[in-house]
């Protein structure tokens, strides 16, 4: 019964029409990515500059203070999800300028779940997802029993190939720092556009239970 009071970001967002459908659904978040390289970035940014009640999370990698700072306000973007090899520094600044800030961590085995050591006194959740050279967007979920390695105060998310059938797992996962969960690709018709109905069905499902 946990997952009643659990974030839900919708990520990859890259239209004002899909965001406009996922106003009315009970998620959190909605996620814009900033990386060239990813199937799901942002090209038009002046076709989301519009009013939305959902907030806005920026995803950017190994970007730029100044870049990360101008995009966020263009867009009223208040939560930074770092999604790269970011430095603890940049966190720091960043948070100087009043953004929430989220880290993603990249996770494979054990160990990984150590790089939050460096972060952990400068963020306000971590996001772990499966481990990957291309910074995510795998489609791919990753073992959750690593997780019972993470003994931290950090609260996260959960990212990394969540689709239906993970959501019907998620229904009896637990963690004392666990904050909710990340999707994506699993949801889509296409990359960059989401099935909204299948959204509907699967977060209406995981909160009314």
């Amino acid at each position: 019964m946990v997952r009643k009071s659990k974030v839900i970001k919708v990520c990859g967002i890259t239209q004002s029409d899909q965001l406009r459908q996922l106003e009315g659904l009970p998620i959190d978040y909605v996620g814009h990515i900033f990386f060239e390289k990813s199937p799901r970035v942002i090209n038009d940014i002046e076709a989301l500059k519009i009013k939305t009640s959902v907030n806005r999370v920026g995803v950017f990698v190994n970007e730029s203070l100044v870049q990360i700072d101008k995009v966020a306000k263009e867009l009223s973007i208040s939560t930074v999800q770092l999604h790269g090899d970011e430095s603890a520094e940049l966190c720091v600044q960043l948070k100087e300028l009043g953004f929430t800030i989220w880290k993603a961590i990249g996770i494979q085995e054990k160990k990984d779940v150590h790089k939050v050591d460096m972060y952990k006194s400068y963020v306000d959740a971590f996001l772990f997802d499966t481990k990957s050279s291309a910074y995510g967007g795998t489609g791919i979920t990753f073992d959750w029993t690593i997780l019972d390695a993470y003994t931290g105060q950090t609260p996260f998310l959960l990212s990394g190939g969540i689709g239906p059938n993970e959501m019907e797992i998620l229904k009896k996962y637990d963690h004392p720092q666990w904050l909710g969960i990340d999707i994506n690709s699993r949801f889509e018709i296409a990359a960059g556009y989401k099935n909204i109905e299948m959204i509907k069905n699967c977060v209406t499902s995981w909160r009314s239970e």
